[in-house]
């Protein structure tokens, strides 16, 4: 007698990621942060509208340079970086003691073909960079660039910079494991919003302190390995 209970259908199992991309499929990892809006207080970069110049005074300028628009093989490493950037907004907070002026402060630029009127997604930010004017930012960098993403930092604006461009420290994420790209960009939002970093811009030191940093971050994450020689490679200071 009675109506048959249906039996609880069988738990489905996840997706398996696609070989070679178990990095980028890890489970609550949200690939669609809202971007602050332009102003915002705590805002981790500066949009950079075409047709604008740098503002002037930086102690330090440090631009997100994207070198091709996004594809199979560099979009969710785009993603990545730029959520991480996001990540650290509270780090951007002025240190205790009261605002630093811009002389006493890194600013953070990402080239966009024009600025959003207010937050936007990553997926917006992805279609909206500027990609032709990053890769002719590449271009006047001495030595070869691919993708990226690179964080190219200099001691004055690259914008329109005669050559030589002079020295400036590199960052190259395009070789990284995907899953350490956070710890790095944690790492160097930390150095670059210290209280004592505006006093003397050390190219040489700062890279030393991110390879370093670097090295303790990944060594805290399981399977995450890296080499002194790899850290010397992917972090550089250049002429």
């Amino acid at each position: 007698g009675g109506p048959e209970t249906p039996e609880p259908a069988p738990p489905v199992a996840p997706d398996e990621p696609a070989a070679g991309t178990d990095e980028t499929t890890a489970p609550g990892v949200d690939f669609d942060p809202v971007v602050l809006a332009p102003g915002a207080a705590n805002a981790p970069f500066e949009w950079w509208p075409e047709r604008t110049s740098e503002a002037p005074g930086y102690g330090l300028y440090t631009y997100v340079l994207l070198g091709a628009p996004p594809t199979l093989t560099n979009e969710d490493r785009y993603r990545r970086t730029l959520k991480a950037l996001l990540a650290q907004a509270p780090a951007q907070q002025p240190a205790e003691g009261g605002a630093r002026g811009p002389g006493q402060r890194n600013v953070t630029y990402v080239p966009v073909r024009a600025a959003p009127t207010g937050p936007r997604g990553v997926d917006w930010l992805l279609e909206a960079y500027d990609y032709r004017r990053a890769r002719r930012l590449l271009r006047e960098l001495p030595g070869g660039h691919g993708d990226g993403p690179y964080l190219v930092s200099m001691p004055r604006p690259l914008s329109g910079a005669e050559p030589p461009v002079g020295a400036r420290l590199e960052q190259d994420l395009s070789a990284c494991s995907l899953r350490l790209i956070d710890d790095w960009v944690a790492e160097f939002v930390e150095h670059a919003a210290r209280p004592d970093f505006w006093r003397q811009v050390l190219l040489q030191e700062l890279a030393g302190e991110l390879r370093e940093g670097l090295a303790l971050r990944a060594a805290a994450r399981e399977g995450v390995d890296v080499t002194p020689a790899e850290l010397a490679e992917w972090i550089e200071v250049l002429d």
